[in-house]
């Protein structure tokens, strides 16, 4: 990717992007600090509620969910797989763009190193969300909720003068901990039936 888009750092952009970049829902003064909610939040939210409506109520969101579970079970039952695979990467793809442009617009520059090393973040936040890393289950809203975890934990430790190699390893721990929980609770499926009340051992 560094090689096709080149690692020049743009740190000019047009005036509407600026200006939208500076615009505050609401502004909450405390002493001399200040605290804002960018207008950006409408945009997030807007598409967070509209891939949720996809992912519950559209069969594509019930294929999207059947491939992940059982890509070959879904194929028998008669999913186009490779079709609904090409939707999801160009999807996403075009998620992607819109979120890399809001966040170009609310940093001010455009940086090729920007995000890179925040997979970790990004692996945990849908881990912790309760999405599962074997496919087929998972929710925008645990996403989202995922995600506002992921950031109070790390503002926290900043607030109390953390070094950032430890707050990698607490959201490492952190999805650490999300990860074991899922291989507990699927081993605990799997053995239910066997454990059940007036079942013969």
């Amino acid at each position: 990717m560094l090689l096709w888009v080149g690692s020049k750092v743009i740190p000019h952009y047009p005036a509407g992007l600026d200006r939208l970049g500076n615009d505050y829902l609401v502004t909450v003064h405390s002493g001399a600090a200040a605290t804002r909610l960018s207008v950006l939040i409408i945009p997030a939210a807007v598409i967070c509620v509209l891939v949720g409506l996809l992912l519950r109520y559209t069969m594509i969101g019930r294929s999207i969910y059947a491939i992940g579970g059982d890509e070959e079970s879904a194929r028998r039952a008669g999913i186009p797989v490779t079709g609904i695979k090409v939707f999801i990467y160009v999807f996403v793809g075009v998620l992607a763009g819109i979120a890399g442009m809001m966040h170009v617009t609310r940093v001010g520059l455009a940086n090729p190193y920007e995000l890179v090393g925040g997979e970790l973040d990004v692996i945990a936040a849908v881990v912790l969300g309760g999405a599962s890393i074997f496919g087929g289950s998972g929710s925008v809203t645990g996403t989202v909720l995922g995600v506002v975890l992921i950031t109070l934990v790390k503002n926290s430790l900043i607030l109390l003068g953390v070094p950032s190699t430890w707050q990698r390893f607490a959201v490492g721990l952190l999805l650490l901990v999300g990860i074991t929980a899922q291989a507990l609770s699927a081993r605990l499926r799997r053995r239910g039936p066997a454990l059940a009340p007036g079942v013969a051992a």
